[in-house]
């Protein structure tokens, strides 16, 4: 009896160590340790950008407080989808159309002001990555076309204004003198 059961605990001594035993990393897993070493000594050798004006972030601040506003008007331009040569009128034309004069660089329209997930405990699931509206309630697309530019007022106006550029599309605060 005293033998079965040295054996009985020797089995289950083996079988605990057995199923503690580290399994080996994945490629998944190598990979990614690979890529933070080398993130982290680039950052160590290079360092983070000196950014200490936030334009950038004042920029998408105020382009979101701009659209909010009620009352706005937007003038809206469509590219020359007919495949003919329009001078001086699209880039179908085989040259630039000026839009106006911006202030700063572009946003790209996907850009967040916010983080786009959240970490959530549910008691049933667990932490979760739940996707995060952007302070204006709305939740951004993760790919998006256009991009958000701060134009002056081509009209002679004082006003800068963000208008939204898309690869097909003008969309403007500011009515644009027509091309001659």
């Amino acid at each position: 009896m005293k033998k079965n059961c040295n054996v009985f605990t020797i089995v289950v001594v083996s079988v605990l160590f057995a199923a503690c035993t580290p399994q080996p990393p994945t490629s998944d897993q190598v990979q990614q340790k690979r890529m933070e070493t080398l993130v982290a000594e680039g950052v160590a050798q290079v360092g983070a950008p000196a950014i200490v004006n936030f334009q950038e972030l004042r920029d998408m601040k105020e382009t979101y407080e701009l659209r909010d506003q009620t009352g706005l008007v937007i003038y809206v331009y469509l590219e020359n989808m007919i495949p003919t040569i329009v001078p001086g009128h699209t880039s179908l034309g085989g040259k630039l159309t000026f839009v106006c004069v911006g202030t700063g660089y572009g946003l790209p329209y996907g850009t967040q002001f916010s983080n786009p997930e959240k970490v959530s405990w549910h008691e049933r699931s667990g932490w979760l990555k739940l996707p995060q509206a952007e302070p204006n309630g709305l939740f951004m697309p993760s790919t998006a076309e256009g991009t958000w530019i701060k134009c002056k007022d081509p009209n002679g106006g004082k006003e800068v204004k963000p208008i939204l550029l898309e690869p097909r599309g003008v969309y403007s605060p500011f009515k644009f003198p027509v091309d001659k």
